[in-house]
């Protein structure tokens, strides 16, 4: 195996010879796409290199596009984990948030806000929301983000 695969067999890629097995045996998979693999979201333990994850979203067309492009690593019943990229100037969020949610600054800095709450925040930095609250999240330089997402299962 090429070194630069191992990676990708750790990180949640599917591992049956088409994405339609996989979802046959009821595990969430991804359609995959001309630029992306399909992969496993759910499973007993998925590991995930998170550097190169939003180095890959920066490579997409997307990112180019729209100064941002996001992942979803995990779909499990009521759990959504998604790495998100910004480009500098570029706002994420949701003027209401479906779940409770912490947004994970893991590169580069932006303004996070919600209700009466304004914060900078910088890499190591998170934030939480609560259910059915606004939020946004404004890049001040090229950033990089986790957002982790707990809701009812039945959503």
């Amino acid at each position: 195996m090429d070194p630069d695969e191992a990676p990708m067999a750790m990180d949640g890629t599917a591992r049956t010879s088409s994405a339609a097995q996989s979802r046959s045996s009821g595990v969430p998979v991804t359609g995959g796409s001309d630029s992306r693999e399909s992969r496993r979201l759910a499973g007993p333990a998925l590991t995930f290199d998170l550097d190169r994850e939003l180095l890959r979203l920066r490579q997409e067309g997307d990112y180019g596009i729209n100064g941002r492009n996001a992942r979803t690593l995990v779909k499990e019943d009521g759990l959504r984990v998604v790495v998100v990229a910004a480009r500098d100037g570029v706002e994420v969020g949701d003027a209401e948030a479906d779940g409770a949610l912490s947004l994970h600054v893991l590169q580069g800095h932006g303004r996070f806000a919600s209700g009466q709450v304004q914060a900078r925040l910088g890499e190591g930095q998170i934030a939480m929301v609560s259910a059915g609250q606004p939020w946004s999240f404004v890049a001040e330089e090229d950033a990089g983000f986790l957002l982790t997402l707990a809701f009812d299962a039945g959503h």
